[in-house]
């Protein structure tokens, strides 16, 4: 299976939206036989109106996911504050984004704000390390048997941009 990531930079810009003559911080990912997927990145940064998160889309290979393929499984992770604040506020590289993560929860947060508790901390990236360098882990259930006949097709990767929120599958 492959997984297609992309996050804004540290001031909450992303290629190929904001910057469409640029194309960073997105890549696609092949999973090893036990699922496992690793991507070495930056944080991303936090812009108002929207909590700090990465997106992604799972696909059943990579050669579904470059030949244009609808996605298995379109959705978001989220960062936690206790984590990401720190950086925000002691790196210029982050500049904004502690202005902007003071601005937003979670529950006003266009995408994570109708979740359940359980439904947030499942899309909640367990992170550990330090400003130096951060590892994340997060497990993301996928039922590749589902019946995906009657969802909304996928947006093409980055095709929703950096503030607008990813189509509900209920």
């Amino acid at each position: 299976h492959a997984i297609y990531l992309w996050h804004c930079d540290g001031v909450g810009e992303y290629s190929l939206y904001d910057l469409p003559e640029q194309n960073y911080l997105r890549g696609l990912a092949v999973a090893d036989e036990n699922g496992v997927v690793r991507v070495t990145t930056i944080l991303p940064g936090c812009y108002d109106g929207r909590w700090p998160h990465i997106h992604f889309e799972i696909f059943e290979s990579a050669e579904a996911a470059v030949s244009g393929e609808a996605s298995v499984l379109t959705a978001q992770i989220a960062l936690p504050a206790d984590v990401v604040g720190p950086v925000y506020e002691s790196d210029s590289r982050y500049e904004g984004s502690a202005r902007a993560l003071s601005r937003i929860t979670l529950g006003t947060d266009n995408v994570f704000g109708d979740n359940t508790e359980a439904q947030v901390a499942q899309q909640m990236l367990a992170m550990a390390g330090d400003a130096a360098g951060f590892v994340g882990t997060l497990v993301i259930p996928v039922d590749f048997e589902a019946d995906r006949s009657s969802a909304m097709p996928a947006p093409p990767p980055g095709g929703m941009g950096g503030d607008m929120p990813l189509p509900s599958s209920e």
